[in-house]
């Protein structure tokens, strides 16, 4: 699947997030586990791709970013706690650090106000991701790609694998921070089996469902992406709407042995 074939796609078809929203923005009590997971795998790869391009800065992609606004974070021992790390926080630390530009997506209008507020000066703006497939060459130019993918949820018009796919392609060095949430998966799943439900809506959703069934399985997330490894969390449940799997997909991951 390429950009050109992807852009001409109509993404205004958006499914509802069943996890819940501060002002649209994706964020629980215990959000804070994700991001430090995703900080984990940025500092597995980051060293790695920033050594192997000396001089060159590389290209750090937050495909669902928020308001990027802190919101408190528990303090599970005397050494951690105090505010949440957003990923947009987290990818430009990381950029500034190794040498990277951000560019930061977010398809809601008020979220992205506050995100221009705030990381305007720092980062590239974007709203819906869809806009990435419209600078391909751009993407194509840089010499290592990290793109993290924490959507509210598992459609293609809010997850946006097929855009991943076609940076996939674009640039083969690139490599996908991926939450994904098994519990709004599998409830779609189950949406009207337990009754044998016949109305029309339970009956639409039970035709869609096997779309998406492959997400909960990380070997697939690879094979869709082209890639070579992938590393993996336990599923956690971070609250009754989010059980979230994060997921490192990569031709390369740095001291991981399958």
């Amino acid at each position: 699947m390429t950009f050109a074939s992807i852009a001409n796609h109509s993404y205004a078809r958006q499914s509802v997030s069943q996890h819940k929203h501060s002002g649209g923005v994706g964020r629980c009590r215990k959000s804070f586990w994700k991001h430090d997971e995703i900080k984990k795998y940025l500092g597995r790869l980051l060293p790695v791709l920033s050594k192997r391009s000396p001089g060159l800065r590389g290209l750090i992609i937050d495909m669902h970013a928020g308001d990027g606004e802190a919101t408190p974070h528990p303090q599970p021992d005397m050494f951690a706690g105090g505010a949440l790390i957003t990923t947009p926080h987290l990818a430009i630390a990381m950029a500034e650090k190794w040498r990277a530009d951000v560019w930061l997506c977010e398809r809601s209008h008020a979220p992205r106000k506050a995100l221009r507020s705030n990381y305007g000066g720092r980062a590239r703006i974007f709203g819906n991701h869809h806009q990435l497939l419209n600078h391909a060459d751009e993407i194509r130019s840089y010499p290592w790609v990290i793109v993290i993918n924490d959507p509210n949820g598992h459609s293609d018009a809010s997850n946006g694998v097929s855009v991943m796919q076609a940076i996939a392609e674009t640039n083969p060095v690139s490599d996908f921070i991926i939450v994904c949430n098994h519990r709004s998966i599998r409830r779609h799943l189950g949406v009207g089996k337990k009754d044998n439900s016949k109305v029309p809506l339970a009956l639409a959703v039970q035709a869609t469902a096997g779309k998406y069934e492959w997400m909960l399985t990380p070997d697939n997330w690879k094979e869709r992406l082209g890639k070579r490894q992938v590393m993996a969390t336990e599923p956690m449940t971070l609250s009754p709407e989010m059980t979230a799997q994060v997921l490192l997909v990569s031709n390369f991951i740095p001291g991981y042995r399958p």
